[in-house]
């Protein structure tokens, strides 16, 4: 009797973080970051719940080459983290996990960043003094390390777990967003307290160059990149 061999067709899997290459190196890279960051300079909350002019410039004060190449992993890893946050809260539901739209995220991210600092140095030019300046920027810094390190391995729990638990890493996510804001409230609280107009300068900031930007840079990235 004469068999007939049926060829067989490669069965395509739906798009998911298992499936897409670019997720599992994207995840890599960030997690290596991740743990040099962690190696070279340890969490420390007190750095931000305490404000200090203990006169260093910059985040990571070892020596001039180390601070450079940890200032550099720093802003790589909180860029890559950050729009990764932004491209898994935007996707639609049913959508793929497609790379170019991670890469408008990306873009939109650095473009939003580079605005929101020019404007940071902006308003501390007009309403701090020099050394009030420098030590807000200082512990603004630390401030993103410590949300960045926090958030990673809970969009690492939103993004791998099954979506019946995925809600887990969306209330974890929840948590250090609040955290983020709390540690942000106290640190300008601690900075103009000893201004008249101290009230007026925290809801001020907060709501045009904390609050709004963010919310704002959300709804940005899911009309522009998912058409929303």
């Amino acid at each position: 009797m004469k068999t007939t061999h049926l060829p067989l067709t490669a069965l395509e899997l739906p798009s998911s973080p298992f499936t897409e290459g670019w997720i599992t190196v994207l995840v890599s890279i960030l997690s290596v970051l991740y743990l040099l960051l962690l190696c070279i300079k340890p969490l420390r909350f007190d750095k931000t719940l305490f404000i200090k002019a203990d006169g260093r410039k910059s985040l990571f004060e070892e020596n001039e080459q180390n601070e450079r190449w940890s200032a550099a992993l720093l802003v790589i890893f909180c860029t890559g983290t950050l729009s990764l946050f932004y491209y898994v809260l935007s996707r639609p539901a049913m959508a793929d996990f497609t790379f170019m739209p991670y890469l408008y995220t990306l873009g939109i991210f650095c473009l939003f960043a580079v605005i929101k600092v020019v404007l940071l140095h902006c308003v501390g030019y007009v309403f701090c003094t020099p050394l009030q300046q420098s030590i807000f920027f200082h512990n603004y810094q630390h401030l993103f390390y410590l949300v960045c390190s926090c958030l990673f391995p809970f969009i690492l729990a939103y993004i791998y777990l099954p979506d019946s638990l995925s809600l887990i890493g969306l209330i974890l996510i929840g948590l250090a967003l609040l955290l983020a804001g709390i540690l942000l409230i106290i640190e300008i609280f601690q900075l103009f307290f000893q201004n008249l107009v101290a009230g007026f300068y925290i809801l001020l900031y907060l709501c045009t160059l904390e609050i709004l930007p963010y919310y704002g840079l959300f709804l940005w990235i899911e009309h522009e990149v998912w058409k929303v």
